[in-house]
């Protein structure tokens, strides 16, 4: 359990200031997905608020790519747990995904 205290300002105003405290848990995962390389694609959106979020966690965005060409993406799976933790992805990927993806290697443990 943490706590942080966020104080919120409002410019050129001396009499709006206020500061809250979040209490919040963490969690860890034993075993999680670092997309850490992947470029990041900014969210159109109206809301300016939502055009820097990060995208969810099941999301890769390869941007735009031409029709033939290869794109390669680099995914870090990583394992916090002190067993060995055993993956494998299935050898004939389903639709949509079956013949333009492939993922190496696509069993192991981490």
């Amino acid at each position: 359990e943490f706590s942080l205290p966020v104080r919120f300002h409002t410019h050129h105003n001396n009499f709006e200031e206020t500061t809250r405290t979040f209490l919040g848990e963490g969690y860890v995962s034993d075993v999680s997905w670092d997309l850490s390389d992947v470029p990041f694609q900014s969210v159109k959106s109206d809301d300016p608020a939502e055009q820097f979020l990060p995208p969810p966690p099941d999301h890769v965005n390869l941007g735009e790519v031409a029709v033939g060409a290869d794109v390669t993406i680099t995914v870090y799976i990583s394992n916090t747990a002190r067993d060995p933790v055993r993956f494998q992805f299935p050898e004939t990927l389903p639709p949509p995904f079956a013949g333009c993806l492939s993922i190496s290697p696509s069993v192991g443990h981490v």
